[in-house]
C-alpha cells in the first residue's frame, strides 16, 4: 500500500533554482531551493511525500565573511509553491522579494556564494524529516 499527500504537480521545478531577495527596497541576498522527493516504511505501509528545503545566504557587508546563511525545510509542499511562485517568501517572520535567476547567473552564485561544504538543499532537509517522524511516532507509543 503507498499513501502519499497530494504533492504540487510543478514544485519540483524549483529544484536547485537560485533567485534574487530583497526588502522591497534594497539587496538582501540569494536564495538556493532544493526538492526532495521522501519515501519511508512504517508498520508495514509505505508513505511518499515532498521536502522543500531552502538556504538564504544573507549578505554581511563584511568583506572578510561576506554571508550569512540560515535554512528552512518545508514539509508542506503546497505552502512553499504558492510562495515560490508568487515571488515573495517569509522568512522567520519577515516578507521578501525574490527573482529567480537565469541559468549563467545561478551557475555563479553557486559557485561564489554557496559553499561546497554546506549540505545541497534537499540532503539535510529530507534527514531531518524522517528523523522527525520517527520520534514523532515514538512519543504516541
Amino acid at each position: 500500500m503507498v499513501m502519499a499527500d497530494a504533492p504540487t504537480p510543478d514544485i519540483h521545478r524549483f529544484h536547485n533554482r537560485v533567485a534574487e531577495v530583497s526588502d522591497g527596497m534594497s539587496f538582501v541576498g540569494y536564495l538556493l531551493v532544493g526538492v526532495t522527493d521522501v519515501t519511508w516504511r512504517q508498520r508495514g505501509d509505505t508513505y511518499q511525500d515532498v521536502n522543500v528545503d531552502m538556504v538564504l545566504a544573507s549578505s554581511t557587508g563584511n568583506p572578510q565573511n561576506p554571508w550569512d546563511f540560515s535554512d528552512r525545510a518545508d514539509p508542506d509542499d503546497a505552502d512553499a509553491y504558492v510562495e515560490l511562485a508568487s515571488g515573495r517568501i517569509f522568512w522567520y517572520g519577515t516578507e521578501y522579494s525574490i527573482r529567480f535567476l537565469d541559468s549563467g547567473e545561478a551557475s555563479r552564485m553557486l559557485r561564489d556564494v554557496f559553499p561546497s561544504e554546506f549540505p545541497p538543499p534537499g540532503k539535510m532537509g529530507a534527514l531531518i524529516f524522517r528523523i522527525r517522524k520517527f520520534i514523532g511516532e515514538r512519543l504516541r507509543l
